[in-house]
């Protein structure tokens, strides 16, 4: 009973909007199906990006509003030094049209920024640039298992996706 009790209390306080950074990417057409997450016991959450038709290749790059430090959070309205920190396992991540050596990356939600740039240059070689992208954040009720210690309210956190050319 404690466990659905924490998870309703999560989908009640909850807010998540996500922004979208499109100036980075001005050669590519930017799609996003998706603006709020709403989180319940059933299924985990996910939201994407996707920018298609780049004329140069592209790397993704992640960034949170009003982080704490260097680990991403949401914050509680009006009162922004209340916070419940991104779990550790929630995901973002990439997926692309290249083939070789790898078609996606994954990694923890919990950093304020992402990019991809080193692991990018080292990997693709001009016969195999990613020209489509999609970019997605994944998270889970699940991933909350001690919310009863936060004050009731909306909490809230925008997450920029960005295409970035090289």
């Amino acid at each position: 009973m404690s466990k659905i009790k924490n998870l309703a209390f999560l989908s009640a306080i909850i807010s998540f909007t996500f922004t979208l950074n499109s100036h980075a990417a001005d050669n590519c057409t930017v799609t996003a199906p998706a603006t709020n997450v709403n989180l319940n016991y059933a299924q985990a959450g996910r939201v994407s990006a996707d920018f298609k038709n780049c004329k140069i290749r592209v790397r993704p790059a992640f960034q949170w509003s009003n982080p704490q430090g260097t680990q991403s959070v949401f914050r509680l309205d009006g009162k922004p030094d209340v916070y419940i920190p991104v779990s550790l396992f929630s995901r973002i991540g990439a997926n692309w049209d290249a083939s070789n050596p790898m078609t996606g990356v994954s990694q923890p939600a919990v950093y304020a920024y992402t990019d991809y740039n080193s692991l990018f240059s080292s990997l693709f070689s001009s016969s195999n640039q990613p020209k489509n992208l999609t970019t997605y954040a994944e998270f889970s009720s699940s991933h909350y298992s001690n919310l009863a210690q936060y004050p009731v309210g909306t909490y809230r956190a925008s997450l920029t996706f960005s295409a970035v050319e090289w």
